[in-house]
């Protein structure tokens, strides 16, 4: 990482009619042009397509690509490949817009999310922590797990409850871990997928 920052501290400005330093330009290669193009094409049709507050965020996300990729140019020439300094090339544009990407994914849930209200925001950290855990978990796993419900039996069953309620689980008695007495019960998620897309992590159940 010193090496990085040492190298890059070595890249002059250019000079001015008066003398003084300068911004230094850095060009697209074609390639790396035509790849933004693209991505600016195909996000214009969803900013036109989103309203509200969406829309305004979705409005600065279009210039990120180019401000990424001369950072992550210059960290690759800098980091020793054999780039050009002064031309961004198709590869590191490629890298900006998947983060990009990224950047906009996130901005839509954080904006899906807001409107929901505090209450279904803590049934979707719910669910998402008993999706990791297999989909399915006991009481005492709850309160043993989730910091809020810690110590707070109650509570915990009843925020299971709620999720059956809702049609995203149900209870059932598994008695394979049991030696005798009475079965445990288990609150189990309705049959669910995570899957990884471009677009980054989700779960669907039915």
């Amino acid at each position: 990482m010193g090496q990085v920052f040492d190298r890059l501290l070595t890249l002059a400005f250019e000079s001015g009619p008066d003398g003084e330093p300068g911004p230094r330009i850095v060009v697209l290669s074609p390639e790396a042009k035509a790849c933004y193009q693209d991505f600016f094409n195909r996000h214009a049709e969803e900013l036109a397509n989103a309203t509200g507050d969406l829309a305004a965020a979705f409005s600065k996300i279009e210039e990120i690509p180019l401000r990424l990729s001369l950072v992550l140019h210059l960290v690759r020439w800098a980091a020793g490949e054999a780039v050009n300094p002064d031309v961004v090339d198709l590869e590191t544009m490629r890298r900006a817009i998947t983060l990009s990407e990224w950047h906009k994914h996130e901005t839509a849930r954080i904006y899906e999310i807001l409107p929901r209200g505090f209450e279904a925001n803590e049934r979707q950290e719910l669910i998402d922590w008993i999706a990791r855990r297999g989909g399915r978990v006991t009481v005492r796993d709850l309160t043993h797990g989730l910091r809020r419900f810690r110590g707070k039996r109650d509570e915990a069953e009843a925020a299971l409850n709620d999720l059956v309620e809702a049609g995203f689980g149900f209870w059932k008695e598994d008695g394979s871990s049991q030696k005798g007495g009475r079965p445990k019960v288990l609150f189990e998620l309705c049959h669910h997928v995570t899957k990884t897309s471009r677009k980054g992590r989700f779960t669907r159940f039915w």
